[in-house]
């Protein structure tokens, strides 16, 4: 045998991280979170206190501001 049929690490090709799109914690999709914010006038902060949305864990909150930003034209900082 000349070796293993696995590609070595070298070998893989380089993964790009896809953007998150919810918050897994709470289960809940960042456009779900936008919508409340357009149909309440209630800022992201306070819909992300009221969904738990960027509130446990803290990974989605990168994604999620770039998310409104790109939507809305600012930078919400969950909680």
């Amino acid at each position: 045998m000349s070796g293993s049929p696995f590609p070595t690490l070298r070998q893989l090709p380089a993964l790009t991280p896809r953007p998150m799109t919810r918050c897994e914690c709470a289960g809940i999709e960042f456009e779900d979170v936008l919508a409340e914010v357009r149909a309440t006038g209630a800022t992201p902060e306070e819909v992300c206190v009221r969904t738990g949305c960027g509130q446990t864990c803290g990974a989605c909150r990168p994604d999620f501001e770039s998310y409104l930003r790109a939507r809305l034209h600012v930078v919400a900082k969950p909680g």
